[in-house]
């Protein structure tokens, strides 16, 4: 059986012309695929790179075909399997949904997301917990945001959609705060955007 891989990944590495491109446009290839992409993650039952990583699914086609494209052959996967989790966006309808995402995630590909994104219904939940309004249900869903960026190592920012476009004082606080929470739980910044 290894004699056999070893044949076809020679084959594919001879009469591909993509992996016979020089390493360094390949990636560069590969990062035009994989920029400015946003993902939603849902909870489905079809995986998305194979039963033993995760039972998550990357919703609409297009999208969908972008992240198999690791799985086209063994040097492809070699070469860009944490791409899709470093250069896309990763939306989210709650941290709950995220921390469930997280559970089944290889640890390996943690440490490649760097930008996590929610829908305005998080927003207001998320970003209010310390403040006299907050409500279990959104000091849980604060905990949860808090505990998830902690174990993303290489997080960078989180966004939060909101249908505000005028930020108040305590819009503006929250979003300090949590900026603070999630640069004190780990020791990094981590930017967080209103769009």
């Amino acid at each position: 059986m290894t004699e056999d891989l070893a044949h076809i990944t020679a084959a594919n590495a001879r009469d591909s012309p993509l992996l016979r491109l020089p390493a360094e446009l390949r990636n560069q290839v590969f990062e035009y695929v994989f920029d400015d992409v946003r993902f939603h993650v849902d909870k489905t039952t079809t995986p998305i790179l194979s039963p033993q990583h995760h039972s998550y699914c990357i919703t609409s086609s297009e999208v969908h075909v972008r992240f198999l494209i690791p799985s086209t052959c063994r040097q492809v996967y070699a070469e860009t399997a944490v791409m899709p989790y470093r250069s896309a966006v990763l939306e989210f309808t709650s941290p709950q949904r995220l921390m469930n995402w997280l559970r089944d995630l290889p640890p390996g590909v943690r440490g490649n997301v760097s930008e996590i994104s929610f829908y305005e219904s998080s927003v207001a939940c998320l970003i209010s917990r310390g403040t006299s309004s907050e409500s279990s249900v959104g000091a849980q869903q604060h905990d949860w945001l808090i505990e998830a960026c902690s174990s993303l190592q290489g997080l960078e920012r989180v966004h939060f959609g909101t249908y505000t476009r005028t930020f108040d004082t305590e819009l503006t606080a929250g979003v300090e705060f949590l900026q603070e929470q999630l640069a004190k739980s780990d020791g990094r910044k981590v930017e967080v955007v209103l769009r």
